[in-house]
């Protein structure tokens, strides 16, 4: 999870993706509805993530009628892509993604990743802050 959320683990093509826009080429896309909690928190319940699909053809649509067992939901597309704005332009990249990933085969893989994605104490400390100020407005 660190990796992931530090880009660092990155496909090499991830940076220069000609297809991280609208529209997209494929029927639908996949994927984490970072933010939901901000703009649709009844929607994010079990504080586990909520999963986004964005539907771009009718072939996509018709799939998605098929699924059974799911709780959909739609949603304004404007407040999807201010949690994920990747669904507009591509990710850039991880200045020590090459480091990294020499170093993997000859070193230990959690020494690695906790060199590689070290947050800052300060962001640690302001993030845990921040929630326990959630907490306590919510009471």
């Amino acid at each position: 999870m660190k990796t992931f959320l530090s880009d660092i683990d990155l496909r090499e093509s991830c940076p220069t993706c000609k297809f991280a826009k609208l529209p997209r080429y494929a029927d639908f896309t996949l994927g984490d509805f970072w933010g939901v909690d901000k703009c649709y928190p009844d929607l994010n319940l079990d504080n586990k993530g909520t999963s986004l699909i964005l539907v771009h053809t009718k072939k996509g649509n018709d799939l998605l009628k098929e699924l059974k067992d799911i709780h959909l939901q739609e949603c304004d597309l404007d407040k999807a892509i201010k949690g994920n704005p990747s669904i507009l332009k591509h990710l850039p990249a991880n200045k020590n993604r090459e480091k990294f990933f020499n170093e993997l085969d000859s070193n230990d893989l959690d020494k690695i990743v906790e060199k590689y994605t070290k947050v800052s104490i300060v962001r640690q400390v302001l993030r845990k802050g921040k929630r326990v100020i959630k907490k306590i407005l919510k009471n």
